[in-house]
């Protein structure tokens, strides 16, 4: 074909110059995915945008600002709901109860500038400062409604997520933003707690240096994404934005500053308002003070949301699930397309035959509510006093974590812990325990109904527990037994297995090493949950296979899978292992054959190379 014939084609015909899918049947799909879905977006060309395409302007303003987020979103609320009713006369509740309770009430009063700074004063007299007494200076000081993340994050990150915090209606009088004057500072040196734990010419030597940073700013364009100054930032801030080399300049100087000397600093620059008694106070919405609940007392809200919102009657659901999942993945290891020794094989059947599936972080045999009694046996707290019992709470699990056993060694007390498991509502495994746990804020009605289609709650309850399970055979955990113990001898062989090798390249090279384990287990929960669906199996439960061959099915058990991951797409998490929302969902769709198939996706939108796979 000739170049100008080739032009003018592509001029009148816009279709013809790239492949298209091919129109498929409209399925009939629920509300809940139709509210979602961009259909003008092809499917084969971007999945997640398809499905989740009109997510953010639906939950708009909503709290939260993903869907899993939403899980945890509606189980704080309906914890607030909760601690806002009085009780009556006759309820008993256990005193671990009235614990979350005096958090609560306190967390939910009005707070003063005068009250932060009686509690920054207890903090700076002390002769060392330690990470907890850092989260409540910095949460005090800012007026940060949720708890800043200093638990395993770094402090640059700490810094920009506060300098980048804006709020329109914060009265711009309350704060300081020019230098401290040296007849300032000998004014409030005279009243300064930490006085006598300081020597004063060097201290303000630092005070001095750290201002000269904070206010000097370079010639370049202004950072857009900064809209003003820093809401309730009572340091010195420039006359003009800063551009970035200054943005990193001072993010260099918080950062290399010691703890004890910015809480010392900051208290100092918070004596520079005039009248802070006259400053207005602030309070703290509902879900807001439950999340820290929640965060701070895990186990006794877990206790106290299980007494009111019982959902453990759901796990035979789940367990016949797993079961199924199980026997999907025997079924490839048997098959033994790595060609595993004899040893291996049985060695992998075995630990797939011993892993749990365990509903709800707190044992379910046992005396329960003995065990959380003696873990906060000798702590008070104080309904009035918001700011002293959360840095009685952060010291507690501070030294509580240096003398308590692993969770993992344990296994009938585990861990509520945010920053190491994502969402409060996400599942994890526990490889030393064997152990998949699924939190029963997991089975939100957003996500899972009683008597709810099967398609529904095999295409994301049946991928989450996939996922999971495939966990305990990634890359890393796979030489560990039955029962949580490394196997060195096991582990060698596979290391030495070629197939095995080539599968951990094929990964690392497509996705890189930071990615590689749980895009391996997107890409396996997938295709065991869709498999556990669509094809029959002596083990699967007992239910109605009719209309599940369609392509509509299909297609609706794709959608309804990926609107699991839609989010706002500002609220991607660079620092996630998963990657990104969208990178998750279009990865694991493009390398599998029956996704391409349900939406006809035309041979030139397949991936050209094979998928990666170790199973």
């Amino acid at each position: 074909m000739s170049f100008d014939l080739r032009l003018l084609l592509i001029i009148l015909l816009p279709g013809w110059a790239r492949p298209q899918s091919q129109p498929q049947p409209q399925p009939q799909l629920p509300d809940h995915v139709t509210r979602h879905m961009n259909r003008n977006v092809d499917p084969c060309r971007d999945f997640y945008k398809h499905a989740c395409g009109k997510w953010a302007s639906a939950h708009a303003g909503m709290g939260y600002r993903s869907a899993v987020g939403q899980l945890d979103f509606n189980y704080h609320e309906q914890l607030a709901d909760l601690l806002e009713q009085p009780l009556t006369a006759d309820q008993d509740e256990p005193r671990f109860v009235g614990l979350v309770r005096d958090y609560y009430a306190a967390c939910r009063a009005n707070h003063t500038v005068v009250q932060a700074m009686e509690v920054l004063a207890r903090i700076i007299r002390k002769p060392s400062t330690s990470l907890e007494d850092l989260t409540v200076g910095l949460n005090t000081a800012f007026r940060v409604n949720i708890l800043l993340d200093l638990h395993g994050s770094e402090m640059t990150e700490l810094w920009v997520t506060l300098i980048l915090r804006h709020i329109e209606d914060w009265d711009e009088r309350e704060t300081r933003r020019d230098a401290m004057t040296r007849g300032e500072f000998d004014r409030l040196w005279e009243h300064f707690p930490a006085a006598e734990l300081e020597d004063k010419e060097s201290f303000w030597r630092n005070v001095t240096t750290v201002e000269e940073f904070l206010l000097e700013h370079g010639e370049g364009e202004e950072l857009a994404v900064l809209k003003g100054p820093p809401a309730f930032w009572m340091l010195p801030w420039p006359a003009r934005l800063p551009d970035l080399w200054h943005f990193k300049r001072m993010l260099m100087v918080l950062t290399i500053h010691p703890a004890q000397f910015l809480l010392r600093y900051i208290y100092l620059r918070l004596s520079l308002i005039p009248d802070p008694a006259s400053c207005q106070p602030w309070a703290i919405e509902s879900n807001d003070c439950a999340l820290q609940a929640r965060e701070l007392l895990g186990h006794p809200v877990v206790w106290l949301m299980e007494q009111h919102h019982p959902r453990l009657r759901e796990d035979p659901v789940l367990q016949g699930l797993f079961g199924e999942l199980k026997h999907r993945f025997g079924q490839k290891l048997r098959a033994n397309r790595n060609q595993f020794s004899a040893r291996v094989q049985a060695f992998l059947l075995a630990k797939l035959d011993r892993m749990l599936l365990r509903l709800s972080v707190l044992p379910q045999r046992g005396d329960k509510v003995s065990a959380i009694a003696e873990h906060y046996q000798h702590l008070r707290l104080n309904a009035s006093d918001y700011f002293g019992n959360m840095l009685q709470l952060l010291d507690h699990h501070e030294a509580a974590g240096k003398r308590s056993p692993s969770f993992e060694e344990r296994k009938g007390w585990l861990p509520i812990d945010r920053q190491n498991y994502g969402s409060f509502a996400s599942p994890f495994f526990l490889p030393r325990a064997n152990m998949l746990v699924v939190p029963l804020s997991l089975l939100d009605s957003r996500l899972y109904e009683r008597g709810q289609a099967d398609l529904l709650t095999y295409s994301t309850l049946g991928f989450i527990l996939g996922h999971e399970l495939t966990h305990g055979f990634g890359f890393h955990e796979v030489g560990r037994s039955q029962r949580g113990h490394l196997h060195p001898g096991v582990a060698r062989e596979l290391g030495r297995n070629q197939a095995f090798r080539r599968a951990k390249d094929c990964v690392a090279d497509r996705f890189g090493p930071k990615h590689s384990e749980e895009k391996l287990a997107d890409a396996m929960g997938l295709e065991l949950s869709y498999s556990a669906y669509f094809d029959e199996a002596e083990t699967d439960r007992s239910r109605n296979r009719s209309g599940t061959g369609t392509p509509e099915q299909r297609q609706l058990f794709f959608l309804n899978l990926a609107q699991f991951f839609c989010s706002s797409e500002r609220h991607s998490d660079w620092r996630s292992y998963h990657g990104s929302d969208r990178r998750r969902v279009n990865d694991a769709m493009k390398a599998f054959p029956p996704f391409q198939e349900a939406f006809g996706c035309p041979a030139a939108l397949r991936p050209k190379r094979k998928p990666c796979r170790l199973y």
